[in-house]
């Protein structure tokens, strides 16, 4: 099997998330089984895609606490900063 048809079957089985992951997960066993790997390297492997993913999932965190500091920021501003085009009445 080539690496296009693996993202292929990747691709396919995406739209059914849980029955996805579990055709995923074996035919990625499978396929680490049949070019040698060991019980052992493919706990390595599987230890460093969680890291990748808990890495991913940090990075996405630390975006989105820095969205919500910066909508709170501009909610907190007063409206318009007053000397704006639009006049308040207060001249």
């Amino acid at each position: 099997m080539s690496t296009h048809d693996f993202e292929r079957i990747v691709g396919l089985v995406s739209k059914d998330t849980s029955k996805g992951a579990a055709i995923v997960a074996k035919l990625f066993y499978r396929i680490l089984r049949k070019n040698g790997y060991t019980e052992g390297q493919i706990i390595s492997i599987s230890a460093n895609l969680i890291d990748c993913l808990t890495k991913s999932l940090k990075g996405y965190e630390k975006k989105m606490a820095k969205s919500a500091k910066e909508t709170d920021s501009r909610e907190a501003t007063p409206e318009a900063t007053r000397s704006g085009p639009f006049k308040t009445g207060e001249e």
